[in-house]
């Protein structure tokens, strides 16, 4: 055939022309309904074949009482694309003619539940969403003070919305067209506050962090931001009267005698404050008080009982150097920081702490002691109950309500106080049952500042804010929960990151749906679908487990151990290497119990998916298998003569630190350097006296001879852990005639030793058969004077009697 270059070059260009256009009308790129998985779950879904499209041509109408969520709504899709579209405000009835490709925003819509209620209605031609519209007071709506806005709800349908977008919507690609998919959906929350306390006194973080988080709170329609914003170490609000607060209460000297702090000025508070109110985020201040307020004293001494200078605190724990009570001066400064305070923060509720007040210093200062006489008190718990009522009062002569942790019970609660009840559910309980309104954030479901071996996603997932104790008719008392974000231990942002989510999209449903709406498999594989989404945010996302949990018992005085992976979807290897033989080879874990013959470290990996590598066998199992998951998770055992002893005690130990139950102290298990382990047993303001029987004596076996005994303690002040004042060892053959055996310590350990730290206390004897062994461990009784939290019980902490 004659080559035609004319010919080929139209047959060519028609074939380009065609190609492209079919690409765009018939390849549409958007989200089938398996890939729909919005957190939190909507209420009612329905999903219809088709799309919409989002283009050049598309217009937003809208009535100018929704003019910044307009505004919203294009900033965020032109942000995206490489096209801009036209808002269109209108007045009267909205028009019937409405062309193609047109999104309606409609800021009232009578038949709505709640003004946080929205629909999202999506057909080829249009893409509706629709809220109510009420007064915004309380929780309900933005939390903002008496003042008509338009509805949440809107807001919460534009982030339904986000969450509708194919991935790339979310990356810095842009394109030319988006594709939604034909649905509806009608929504409205459980609960009218559902929040996240982000601590920025602990550690400081930029403004643009704090944005960042005002976003992800919006997108996953959470409603309230708690800002925590002065600390014994460190003070982060500008306050123009007292400018010694931010000069000399926003920086501390690190033990390295490094610098470290920072503050927020006006500016960037009303900055932050605008952009949450652009998306109905409420932002509630925490100023604490009484106590909790050593940065402030640094700042100014004459705040507190003594009036001495002390430095900024540079270290974690609860501190006695709080507010004077006795003093008037110190009210004066209170109600001026709120006054500034309430000029920044638009919020009905002012949050002022209220925990974690160590009396010592109002028990020895002759001011509070006759505040105490003059206002007729009880004691100082009375006085603390009076310093709340007191900066009560002044919020509510300013219009503002105050929101305080469940210890402002004690003394008597505040007549319009809220209560956000931590150290358990009962605090909210106890505020519910008079009347009073109470927000649900327990350590046990709600500490994110806690690893994942105690609070996973699923634990999480698992939380009713209602108690099953409250009855029916104070439950609507519990107006909501917050996830608490302490930053103690948070350095950076990629850290707070990793502990937040995916833990906060948890929480999001927890308060959003009803606990018969949820399902956690379900909500799993939803989670698994934004990883995307959240790594194009900028988030960098932790785990949603603790990648596996190493199990022993005792079986015939052998010890048997097995793991359990965190997920369903994960697989597991392991090694054990025993202190005698060396470093073991890891291998697949199949399931069964593995039989314990010697001390050593059992180890445990995890991978998310079963996908070997093409490394050498018996390599390190850092790339043993797959994809790695986590860290690898280890357990130290030691295997002695004592393994499953009987075990009396005089003083039980206390309900939260167990290690197990009775047999916590015999089992071979080794606590490690975190108390939170689950191997240590805690007594509080006791002593611990213990016995062991070891069982009938076979005179002919050797081997049950013994001759050495020791014991771990554990130290760390902060907490109020100390070693004891004495450790006393007796041994018995009949348990009825004791001999006191000598305790060999490590004596270079203090109680005033800062850090964490193990000290072994052991005796030996001549290589004997015995039956009984006594252990008394003497309690310092309470923290020393020159502690932070001088006066309160102490704490001893103990694992494995180690018999040799």
């Amino acid at each position: 055939m004659k080559w035609n270059g004319s010919f080929w070059f139209l047959v060519v260009g028609l074939w380009l022309l065609v190609g492209c256009t079919s690409k765009k009308e018939t390849q549409p790129d958007y989200l089938s309904a398996e890939e729909i998985q919005i957190i939190p779950k909507p209420k009612e879904l329905k999903v219809d074949s088709g799309y919409f499209i989002i283009d050049e041509n598309t217009i937003i109408l809208a009535y100018q009482d929704v003019k910044s969520e307009a505004e919203y709504l294009k900033k965020l899709i032109e942000s995206s694309s490489s096209f801009k579209i036209e808002i269109k405000y209108i007045e009267g009835i909205f028009p019937t003619d409405i062309q193609p490709n047109t999104i309606q925003l409609f800021g009232r819509y009578e038949s709505m539940e709640s003004n946080e209620a929205y629909k999202l209605s999506i057909n080829k031609d249009v893409l509706l969403i629709a809220a109510g519209q009420k007064k915004g007071v309380g929780f309900c709506g933005t939390g903002y003070l008496g003042k008509e806005i338009p509805s949440q709800g809107l807001m919460h349908g534009i982030q339904t919305l986000r969450q509708l977008f194919v991935n790339e919507f979310h990356s810095e690609e842009k394109r030319d067209a988006w594709y939604l998919p034909i649905l509806t959906i009608k929504d409205a929350p459980k609960f009218k506050h559902r929040g996240l306390l982000l601590d920025c006194a602990r550690h400081f973080y930029k403004k643009e962090v704090v944005k960042k988080y005002i976003d992800l709170l919006a997108l996953y329609k959470m409603n309230v931001l708690h800002w925590h914003l002065t600390e014994d170490q460190g003070w982060r609000i500008a306050i123009d009267k007292y400018p010694k607060l931010t000069e000399i209460g926003a920086w501390r000297t690190e033990l390295d005698g490094s610098k470290y702090g920072g503050f927020y000025t006006k500016d960037d508070i009303r900055e932050i404050v605008a952009y949450a109110q652009e998306r109905h985020i409420t932002v509630i201040p925490e100023i604490e008080l009484p106590g909790h307020s050593q940065a402030a004293i640094a700042a100014y001494p004459h705040l507190s009982c003594t009036g001495k200078q002390v430095e900024v605190a540079n270290d974690w724990g609860v501190f006695k150097e709080i507010y004077c009570a006795g003093n008037d001066s110190v009210f004066t400064f209170l109600e001026d920081v709120l006054t500034e305070v309430m000029e920044l923060f638009p919020s009905k509720y002012i949050h002022i702490g209220g925990d974690e007040t160590p009396k010592y210093r109002w028990k020895h200062c002759n001011k509070c002691q006759q505040r105490i006489k003059d206002e007729n008190l009880t004691d100082e718990h009375g006085l603390q109950s009076y310093f709340i009522s007191r900066i009560e009062k002044f919020l509510n002569k300013n219009g503002r309500q105050l929101i305080g942790w469940d210890e402002i019970l004690e003394g008597g609660l505040s007549p319009n106080a809220t209560v956000q009840s931590w150290r358990g559910l009962e605090g909210g309980i106890e505020a519910a049952n008079t009347n009073h309104n109470a927000i649900m954030s327990p350590t046990s479901h709600c500490y994110f500042d806690y690893d994942l071996k105690a609070i996973d996603l699923e634990k999480v997932y698992s939380f009713d804010p209602i108690p099953t104790a409250l009855v029916k008719e104070k439950q609507h008392f519990i107006i909501g929960g917050e996830c608490n974000m302490w930053t103690e231990h948070v350095p950076d942002e990629n850290n707070l990151d990793s502990k937040v989510f995916p833990r906060l999209l948890a929480m999001s449903e927890v308060l959003w749906s009803y606990p018969k709406e949820r399902d956690y498999e379900e909500f799993y594989e939803k989670v698994q679908h934004h990883y995307p989404l959240l790594k194009n945010l900028g988030v960098n996302y932790g785990l949603e487990n603790n990648p596996a949990t190493i199990n022993s018992k005792i079986h015939n005085g052998k010890v048997l151990v097995s793991a359990t992976p965190g997920n369903i979807d994960l697989k597991l290897s392991y090694s054990y290497s025993s202190n005698e033989l060396g470093p073991n080879s890891f291998g697949d874990y199949k399931g069964s119990d593995i039989i314990l013959e010697k001390s050593g470290v059992f180890s445990v990996v995890a991978v998310k998916n079963e996908d070997k590598s093409k490394g050498k066998p018996n390599q390190v199992f850092e790339r043993h298998l797959g994809k790695r998951y986590g860290k690898k998770i280890s357990q130290s055992f030691e295997i002695h003569n004592a393994i499953g002893a009987l075990i009396q005690y005089d003083h039980k130990y206390n309900q939260w630190y167990t290690a197990g139950g009775d047999s916590g102290l015999v089992d071979g298990k080794i606590g490690s350097l975190d108390f939170r382990d689950g191997n240590w047993q805690g007594f509080w303001g006791n002593d611990a006296e213990i016995l062991l029987d070891l069982g009938e004596i076979d005179l002919m076996n050797e081997e049950s001879k013994v001759s050495e005994i020791e014991i771990n303690f554990y130290q760390y002040n902060n907490s109020w852990i100390f070693f004891p004042s004495k450790v006393e060892f007796f041994i018995s053959q009949d348990g009825k005639h004791f001999e006191n055996i000598p305790t060999m310590a490590n004596e270079n350990i203090g109680p005033e030793k800062r850090g964490k730290h193990i000290e072994t206390f052991r005796t030996g004897f001549e290589r004997s058969h015995i039956r009984y062994i006594k252990v008394k461990a003497t309690n310092i009784g309470k923290v020393p004077d020159w502690h932070e939290a001088a006066g309160s019980d102490a704490w001893i902490f103990m694992d494995e009697i180690i018999v040799k």
